[in-house]
């Protein structure tokens, strides 16, 4: 598996768990839990942008590889 493909399955990943977390805050009973939700939800926000810049930076080296 490339370098590209192994980022992107992480990508989807922590997509997948953005929106677990979305759901969290949605279905939480009180503004603490709410609360609770949406730092764990920027906090993989944060880790997803880590990966969409890595994948972009790979993506930028391929390209110079190729010209």
């Amino acid at each position: 598996m490339s370098d590209i493909q192994l980022t992107k399955t992480k990508i989807d990943a922590s997509g997948r768990k953005i929106a677990t977390l979305g759901q969290e805050y949605i279905r939480a009973k009180t503004e603490p839990d709410a609360r609770k939700s949406l730092v764990k939800m920027m906090s993989e926000l944060s880790i997803q942008t880590s990966l969409l810049a890595e994948q972009n930076a790979q993506l930028d080296r391929n390209l110079k590889g190729i010209k």
